[in-house]
């Protein structure tokens, strides 16, 4: 019986993940994406709605401005992208591998930000 409650309890939560991005100008020369990894959140299950409540995008926003401004000083010049919660990694990695290149592509510089993770608590 305490194996089949562990059981159930485990199908209570999923993760999710998604990863955010800032395009940042200096000056017109200068157009840089600063990229987040991958990171994830949990989904949980609530009996009372028949669903699951998972992270929310305005969270993520949140506390990506919180990280970016801790980055670059005037960051009064970005424009916030984010790749909505998902429950495939591999989706959600390809995604960003296919954004990444379309950046450099247009002669963007890439940065990774690393250290970046969101939580679930905020």
């Amino acid at each position: 019986m305490f194996s089949s409650l562990g059981f159930a309890s485990g199908q209570k939560e999923k993760k999710e993940y998604s990863f955010v991005y800032a395009k940042y100008t200096k000056s017109y020369d200068r157009k840089i994406v600063y990229i987040s990894e991958i990171v994830s959140g949990k989904c949980k299950y609530l009996s009372s709605a028949s669903g699951y409540e998972c992270p929310q995008r305005a969270t993520l926003s949140n506390q990506w401005n919180a990280k970016f401004k801790t980055i670059v000083e005037d960051n009064f010049r970005y424009d916030l992208g984010m790749y909505g919660w998902y429950d495939s990694y591999t989706d959600v990695d390809k995604f960003r591998t296919e954004l990444i290149i379309n950046y450099k592509e247009r002669g963007w510089d890439i940065r990774y930000v690393e250290g970046f993770n969101f939580k679930d608590d905020e």
